[in-house]
């Protein structure tokens, strides 16, 4: 049977197939990005709708590499966001997702070495704290922080200066980053060489030599005076007593000693030596006269 001319064909409706949320979650994979808004906050994290019909759960500790109190402080209710896939449960359909990047800097994945650059939050008498983005502020020691001597870390940086640091430990558990400027900066120039000792003048002037260096001198140098031929007899006689005479004038330290004493022992003899009167004597003088007249008994 034909249709009746000039009827008018009803366009056949196109099948829709739904897929259902076990095939939807097989289709991500871990590590992708997707796009989504931002549907439930709670004090856990955040639920963002991916267009797959299950919403992925972002914990607190994935919306930002630095530390925040709870969710409600980063994100709003109906915002886009950009996420990536962390884990996936086929089983139960629960989609895991993050908002920091993959190739973010967190403390997880912060290792031994590693070279970053951070901004100094806060100076201390021992050292300086560094935000180098990871929820966590790292420590730099006084002595991290140049090679020379360092008497306080407010002379080498200033609040808000941003440096380049390198990790030196990570306590994961605790939280705690220990950091070095030293280690990046350029070693220091090579110290000169001591200057060599300066030699001595050649006509430096003698030191003063002691008295019996200066006599063993003089008696060696009368001792090596030329002597001239022994002619006669008499020549050598005059000789003999010249040198007799030279011994003779010079005193000895000895003879200089013994001649002061005795000036000084006629002087005291001299002196004439005062009486003492009779009220003036003594126990002693007393004691000698009683004697005396026991004696004369």
């Amino acid at each position: 049977m034909s249709e009746p001319v000039g009827a008018a064909a009803t366009p056949e409706k196109p099948e829709i197939k739904v897929i259902p949320p076990k095939t939807i979650v097989r289709k991500l994979a871990v590590g992708q990005e997707v796009k989504g808004r931002v549907r439930r906050l709670t004090d856990f994290g955040a639920f963002i709708d991916i267009g797959v019909g299950t919403d992925g759960l972002v914990h607190v500790s994935e919306i930002s590499p630095k530390r925040i109190s709870k969710p409600a402080d980063v994100l709003k209710v109906g915002q886009e966001v950009t996420a990536w896939i962390k884990e996936l449960d086929k089983e139960k359909d629960r989609i895991s997702l993050t908002l920091i990047p993959p190739d973010a800097v967190t403390l997880r994945t912060l290792q031994v070495g590693q070279v970053l650059t951070g901004k100094v939050t806060r100076i201390e008498s021992y050292g300086v704290f560094v935000d180098i983005g990871v929820g966590h502020d790292g420590m730099v020691h006084i002595k991290e922080l140049a090679h020379g001597f360092v008497k306080h870390p407010g002379d080498v940086v200033k609040v808000g200066d941003e440096i380049e640091v390198q990790v030196l430990k990570v306590n994961r558990r605790r939280g705690q980053i220990d950091l070095s400027r030293r280690a990046v900066l350029p070693p220091p120039p090579p110290e000169p060489p001591p200057a060599p000792k300066a030699e001595k003048v050649a006509n430096e002037a003698p030191s003063r030599p002691g008295k019996k260096a200066g006599r063993r001198e003089r008696r060696a140098g009368r001792q090596a005076r030329p002597t001239p031929p022994a002619d006669s007899a008499a020549s050598a006689d005059e000789m003999t007593e010249a040198a007799a005479e030279d011994e003779s004038s010079v005193p000895t330290a000895f003879e200089i000693a013994l001649q002061r004493a005795q000036q000084q022992s006629t002087a005291r003899q001299k002196k004439p030596r005062a009486k003492k009167a009779w009220y003036e004597q003594d126990e002693d003088d007393d004691v000698v006269a009683r004697t005396l007249m026991l004696a004369d008994d």
